[in-house]
Formats: structure tokens, sequence, C-alpha cells
């Protein structure tokens, strides 16, 4: 999941409004596994990428009020690359990088117009085979960092970065990020960019030989090098299982500098902040969401997502996940996908743990399947977040579902 580190103003909202979901789901793609979302403000529109029933990735247009349409706008890829797409957008060029797993899982990024006027074209190769990437966009050097997760010979798992100019091509070098030696395997990465430091700040879960996962964290320069402490570790506690298993690290600012980081621990949301230039973790691990009894682990959180929005009273941030609780279905045991806006203290807002998707709607009963991977956005003007997700269930297509949130008064 990537950021880019901004200050959102949200809309007064009317007194007393609640966190919640805004209007029903709607299908966006027929097959759209995975989705990327961003929001783009000069139009005041959300942009997503996701897998189309022709074959490669689509990029749709969906507007911040009323119907919950989709404008198709161009076509990312013409290979069979539907798979992992991340965006990031660039408003100084008005366009947009979209990263993506290709064929023969070739890392592939390309660049497009973000009004779709960019004609389509095959993605650029970056030279490795790569999986689950993410991408931010630099403000100060005018360019973007992509991570991602790539297999060493063992097919054991390393987290490489590499610069991509304005033009889509690749700057520098690859740069492996992940070299702990007590860490021999790495998935996962997040990224995010902080122009008033002007460096970029990842972070993937770590496993170490013993089995056990813990979010770790890095700082970038801008051209691309490796600065601060190496490799630091943000999670700091052990789930039900008694071991660390934390993982699936997720990223969004908090003021011009902090960063809130969200991750999973197996089975339940958990987040901590960033502080300073030095991105160093404050406090300890908070923890977001209630899955199931207490102490139960047949009740789990996943996948988390998170983004910020400025509000008078101070940032909020929306945290977003893929799990079952007592009210899923099927007796509590297929995921749906679930929201929690929060404050900078970690006081929750709103509904607790309140549920996103809405699986029975497309037939209108319950069906066997999953709500997974949600994604998520911040639109400062209308004070709401547009959450998307996929389903997986008994029919052969994956369907891409959208949803809006409204955040809280204050």
């Amino acid at each position: 999941m990537a950021c880019g580190l901004a200050v959102l103003t949200a809309a007064a909202f009317p007194s007393g409004a609640q966190a919640g979901t805004v209007g029903d789901q709607a299908l966006i793609h027929y097959v759209g596994i995975t989705p990327a979302l961003v929001f783009d403000a000069d139009r005041g529109r959300y942009l997503m990428t996701a897998g189309s029933d022709t074959g490669g990735l689509t990029g749709t247009a969906i507007p911040r009020s009323g119907p919950l349409t989709a404008t198709r706008l161009f076509e990312v890829s013409q290979s069979n690359a539907y798979f992992r797409p991340e965006i990031a957008r660039n408003p100084r060029a008005d366009e947009l990088l979209v990263v993506h797993v290709g064929e023969n899982s070739r890392f592939e990024a390309q660049i497009v117009a973000a009004d779709g006027s960019s004609p389509p074209e095959r993605s650029t190769f970056l030279g490795v085979e790569g999986y689950e990437p993410a991408v931010a966009y630099g403000s100060g050097p005018d360019e973007y960092l992509a991570v991602w997760q790539s297999p060493r010979p063992d097919r054991r798992m390393e987290i490489l970065a590499r610069r991509i100019g304005p033009a889509g091509t690749a700057r520098g070098r690859t740069v492996r990020l992940s070299d702990r030696p007590d860490v021999v395997d790495a998935r996962l990465p997040a990224v995010v960019y902080r122009p008033d430091t002007r460096d970029y700040v990842a972070a993937w879960a770590g496993t170490r030989a013993n089995g056990t996962t813990d979010v770790f964290a890095q700082r970038i320069r801008a051209d691309g090098t490796e600065t601060g402490p190496d490799d630091f570790r943000v999670s700091d506690h052990s789930g039900l299982g008694g071991r660390p298993e934390n993982t699936a690290p997720a990223l969004a600012p908090d003021g011009a500098t902090d960063l809130m980081l969200a991750f999973s621990d197996g089975y339940e949301i958990y987040a901590r902040r960033l502080t300073g230039a030095a991105a160093a973790p404050t406090g300890k691990d908070e923890r977001l969401s209630t899955m199931g009894p207490a102490g139960d682990p047949a009740y789990r959180a996943a996948t988390p997502a998170i983004a910020a929005l400025a509000r008078p009273g101070g940032t909020r941030w929306l945290v977003t996940w893929s799990g079952n609780d007592t009210t899923s279905p099927r007796d509590g045991v297929e995921p749906e996908i679930f929201g929690q806006e929060f404050t900078r203290g970690f006081a929750q807002v709103g509904p607790d743990d309140f549920t996103i998707s809405q699986r029975s709607q497309r037939y209108g009963t319950t069906f066997a399947g999953f709500a997974l991977d949600p994604v998520v956005a911040a639109d400062p003007a209308t004070g709401r977040y547009l959450v998307a997700y996929y389903f997986q269930d008994e029919t052969p297509d994956l369907p891409t579902y959208v949803r809006r949130v409204v955040t809280a008064t204050g």
C-alpha cells in the first residue's frame, strides 16, 4: 500500500454525524482482483485500477458524490497483468504511475495521464521478478519510488526498491532494503513520501528463522539510498498465539513529518505512530479491532489499509480490513470488510468495527465466499472516504465493489 504525504482539509459536517457507511456498495468491475485507489483532488474524483474482463488492467474514474458509477479512462496494460496493481498520482504532471505484476511474474510500471488521454502502451519491465508492489510519488525529486518483494534463489523473499522517473523509466540502481541478519524472509511492503524531510519511509513484514514475524521499516533518501537505522523494528507485541505474528503494514501521513502505521498481528489490527525526522516508533502498538469473542483465535483480521483526513479537531484515520466477526456470514466463518475511524491518540470514533461490505446484496441472500483486500482513499472536500474491495465466491469472476464512508463530526 502506498501513500503520498499531504495535508487534507475536510469540510464541516452536520453536528452529530457519525463515522459509517453512506448508501449501498456498487459493483465496479466484474473481474477486478486486488484493486488500487487514489483521490484526484484536481478533478474531485477517485481513480481506481483493477483487472478487467478483457485482460490487463483498466483505469476508471469514480465520482465523489452522486451515484457510484465508473467511467473507463485507460488500459494500463494489454498483457495478462491484472495482479496486484498499485497506483500513485503526480499532481505536478497530472499523471499516474501504475506498478503491477505482469506476465511471467514480471514487475512492470506504466505512466498514464490522469485525464485518460494516454494511448495504450506496453508497460516498462523493471528488470526483475517481483510481487506485492507499492509506490509513492516524491514531490521533491519529482519522481516515484517503487518497492516490491522479489525471490532469492531459495524462493524466500527480500524487499527491493527502484526510482522511476516521470517518463516511467527506471533511474539509478535497484536497492535491497531488507538485510537484517536475523530475518530470513521479507514480504508485503508499503511506502510513503515525506516532503518536509524529502525522504521515503518503507515498511514490510520480516520473518525470522524461528517463524516469528514483525514489521520493520527503513528511511530512504530521495536519491534512492538508505539512511538512518537499518531495518528498524516497529511492531512490539505478541498476538494470541503467544509469539509475534505481525504483518501486512499500511502507512498514512500524520501531519507534516509523522506517520501512522497499521498492521495485523494475525488476529487483530493494530497501529503505531512513527514520529520526527527519524520516523522513530513512539508509544506502543495500539489495538483498533475487536474480532469475535475475546481470546478466540477462530476470529481474525487481515490486510489492513489506512487513509488520513484532517479535521477541525485534528487528523482522523480510517483503517479498513478483511476479517470475520460473530456478525459475519456462515456463523461468523467468512470474512467481510470492516472499518474503524480513530484519532491521533488512538481513541476510536463512531461505531466499533462497522461492516462495509455487503456480500448478501449481490444475489439477495448471503453466498459462500470472502470479501478481501480493501483499499481506501480520502476526499478532503466532502469529509468522506471511498473503500474498494473484491469478492471471492461461488462464481468464476472476482468482482470489485466500492462503498463510501463518512467521517465523524469534530
